[in-house]
């Protein structure tokens, strides 16, 4: 069993956060194309007022994108991430979420160098693994278990 357990700090933080605030920007992005062009469309074919809405859209963007305050921090950061090889068994949690999949469902882990990040099929971004966090079990066993997954990350 591998455990790593405690509080995400320094360039891990940075990283989740600014994730956070992408995968925040390419939503409201997306939404605010579908929106955007029926208001066009409208204020083309109906009247100039359903230009009002394009504001709004660009706001909503702009907030989307901002980082994460202090009170998301619980939904982002796991506190707890658990490898259990005897069980295919892999869980991440915090006192906000609990996610737990089988090891077999592992696509590829990122080695950031101080913390590794693993990915899965269903697409769960939270399994976060910062390396001086580790308190059951070794970096080599897990990196033994994930040999063939792991992909040194370009910064």
């Amino acid at each position: 069993m591998i455990v790593f357990c405690g509080e995400i700090s320094g360039s891990c933080k940075r990283y989740l956060l600014k994730r956070e605030a992408k995968f925040g920007f390419i939503g409201s992005s997306i939404a605010a194309v579908l929106f955007g062009i029926p208001a066009i469309v409208a204020s083309i074919a109906i009247h100039w007022i359903f230009l009002i809405c394009i504001p709004a859209l660009i706001m909503m963007v702009i907030l989307a994108s901002v980082l994460p305050g202090k009170k998301s921090h619980p939904l982002i950061f796991p506190s707890k991430v658990l490898i259990d090889p005897d069980r295919n068994m892999l869980m991440c949690e915090s006192e906000k979420f609990h996610y737990e999949c089988r090891i077999s469902d592992v696509i590829r882990v990122l080695d950031y160098g101080e913390w590794y990040h693993i990915y899965v099929k269903d697409r769960v971004g939270r399994y976060v693994c910062q390396k001086s966090l580790i308190r059951t079990g070794t970096l080599q066993e897990f990196e033994a278990l994930f040999h063939d997954k792991i992909t040194i990350a370009a910064k």
